[in-house]
């Protein structure tokens, strides 16, 4: 048997060490491994060192909270998800008061061209001569005053809506009338304009401007801010 020169346990431990972490004993590794054959205090140390290497070596890494970056980015995506339908929903409502106001426009123009025909048909028979003329010089009265309303309607559009039931019904029965004396006497175009077919399309033309518009009094002559859906119940 090899007789090895004797260590301390102090040294015996450092070179231990110095193994389990892969560094050179400083010893042969023949001394050391009689020493800890021969010192159950220094084997006991070993033993116990090894446990804890293997621990610390299969320990998870830690990883990093990354809670509070994610949760950032999401807010400030949402943030700017809010600022885009923000925008959309701005850009979509000036889109959609700007083409009320080019239809109410229209619809204005419309009914103000068609009243002033009206009138300008109702002052021949006003001014005419008839077999009944006082008869004739009061429809043609009433019906220049109707004509005037339709007119101011398309110059005060909040006044649509309550013009809607008379235009309504003068459409009706203008169209009922004629249709009963047009074989008695020759209808020209511009009766035809200033009569029953200008009611019907006059009648169409102001139940939609009152769409558009509240019928209060009180109210401006603005469209009303209501979505399509709202508009077509």
């Amino acid at each position: 048997m090899t007789a090895h020169p004797a260590i301390s346990c102090d040294q015996a431990r450092l070179a231990l060490s110095a193994r389990l972490d892969g560094e050179p004993l400083g010893m042969p590794a023949d001394r050391l491994g009689w020493h800890v054959e021969t010192c159950p205090a220094c084997a006991d140390w070993l033993s116990r060192a090894e446990r804890v290497t293997r621990l610390v070596r299969v320990q998870p890494a830690r990883v990093p909270d990354l809670t509070e970056t994610i949760m950032a980015a999401v807010a400030a995506e949402q943030a700017g998800l809010a600022v885009d339908r923000a925008r959309t929903r701005s850009t979509g409502r000036r889109a959609a008061g700007a083409g009320r106001q080019a239809l109410t426009r229209v619809l204005q123009t419309a009914i103000a061209a068609i009243a002033a025909m009206q009138l300008f048909a109702i002052t021949s028979v006003v001014l005419g001569v008839s077999t009944d003329q006082h008869a004739d010089h009061e429809a043609g009265a009433f019906a220049a005053a109707v004509a005037a309303a339709f007119l101011l309607a398309a110059f005060r559009p909040r006044l649509a809506r309550a013009y809607t039931p008379i235009a309504v019904v003068l459409a009706v029965c203008l169209t009922v009338t004629s249709r009963m004396g047009m074989g008695d006497h020759p209808v020209t175009m511009l009766h035809e304009i200033g009569g029953y077919l200008g009611a019907i399309v006059q009648a169409g033309l102001i139940f939609a401007l009152g769409r558009l518009y509240p019928s209060s009094d009180s109210s401006p002559d603005r469209p009303v801010t209501t979505n399509p859906a709202g508009m077509a119940a």
